[in-house]
């Protein structure tokens, strides 16, 4: 086996669980479809792995992949992304939310939250506290400047919490 391919398949065994959690809450929690993305997304990926420059991080590249392919897979599907639906995992993990959020709320009742909220407020909610990526990570997968994520996080916390009061 190749050089290149043993580090492939050391990323392959570092990410991709991480890369299936990610898509699997993106896909509104089926899992024979986000199955079936994360192996597209790691074909993708091992035949594009001879391009990529190994000098940056392999985690953010594969995010992107990913991102991209969801992104494809809806307009082909012509069907919005859906809203991640297992918020308890989130309350759990974020100090500052959960500091706002009636700890005792029913996971029905934050899962409605997260409903209304933009898709863009939900994908961020998603790489931040659900697969702790850090705002830089965030802001390369999704093409966009750190301190639009670092605002974009703040807004969808709010946004959550002020859903959340509504629902009360």
């Amino acid at each position: 086996m190749g050089k290149k391919r043993k580090r492939f398949v050391s990323h392959y065994n570092t990410y991709f669980e991480k890369i299936y959690r990610y898509i699997y809450f993106r896909t509104g929690q089926n899992r024979e479809t986000a199955e079936d993305l994360t192996s597209e997304v790691m074909l993708k990926a091992y035949e594009a792995y001879e391009d990529f420059d190994q000098s940056k991080n392999f985690g953010i590249w594969i995010y992107r992949i990913a991102r991209n392919h969801l992104i494809d897979h809806y307009k082909k599907a012509k069907r919005e992304i859906v809203s991640l639906e297992d918020a308890e995992y989130l309350l759990k993990t974020d100090e500052k939310i959960a500091e706002n959020v009636d700890t005792k709320m029913s996971v029905e009742r934050v899962e409605q939250a997260m409903e209304n909220l933009p898709e863009q407020h939900k994908e961020v909610m998603i790489m931040k506290f659900f697969n702790d990526m850090s705002y830089a990570e965030i802001a390369y997968v999704m093409n966009l400047k750190e301190t639009h994520v670092r605002v974009l996080v703040s807004r969808a916390a709010g946004a959550l919490k002020k859903q959340l009061s509504f629902l009360t």
